[in-house]
């Protein structure tokens, strides 16, 4: 249990969208995609949008984004990156999967001493089935900024068997489908002692 937790803890903010280690497997993919790029202006600001559409539904595998965020990693018709031009971020990734699910996420930065560091990730669907939020308080320790505290909140169907759900089965341990807290569920919602993004 202490190993599952600290390894829930050992999340680098940086990596969960488009991880550096994934580099070559995402080109790999792209070379079987369909690729559009576009530019949108939004007052005096520029932002990039780049779309990859497979050309048959494709696994993932964490090429683009981490397991951790909930998003879907296979068969996946597309997905569409919105990158901001000033600070070279990505604010927005929307995914498309065979199954019809579409889900867009939203992320935001803290500006940092070279550079931005992601602190705030919401992912939901259009029909409002899913609505996700992890957020990380950073606090200034000495000349280093750590995570403060960190929230994650889960509403999804699947979660609990009900709609809007504020709770997240435990792996393994089966669902109390009255939709209530007890010994087999945890509540995610609040500043959590692990699980940020399992």
């Amino acid at each position: 249990m202490v190993k599952q937790i600290s390894a829930n803890l050992a999340v680098e903010l940086n990596e969960m969208l488009l991880p550096p280690a994934r580099a070559e497997q995402r080109r790999e993919l792209a070379k079987g995609a369909n690729i559009k790029l576009s530019e949108v202006a939004l007052a005096d600001h520029l932002m990039h949008q780049l779309e990859i559409t497979f050309e048959k539904p494709t696994d993932l595998n964490g090429a683009f984004y981490v397991s951790g965020m909930r998003l879907p990693q296979k068969q996946i018709k597309s997905l569409t990156f919105d990158i901001d031009s000033d600070t070279n971020t990505v604010n927005e990734l929307g995914v498309v999967a065979d199954n019809g699910l579409r889900l867009s996420v939203e992320i935001r930065y803290l500006k940092v001493a070279g550079g931005y560091l992601p602190e705030r990730f919401q992912v939901t669907s259009p029909d409002g089935k899913v609505d996700d939020l992890f957020e990380v308080k950073f606090t200034e320790v000495g000349n280093y900024l750590l995570p403060a505290s960190m929230l994650r909140i889960i509403r999804r169907p699947e979660t609990s068997g009900e709609p809007g759900s504020l709770f997240q089965r435990l792996p393994g341990k089966p669902a109390d489908t009255r939709g209530h807290p007890d010994q087999t569920q945890k509540p995610v919602t609040g500043e959590t002692d692990g699980s940020p993004l399992d």
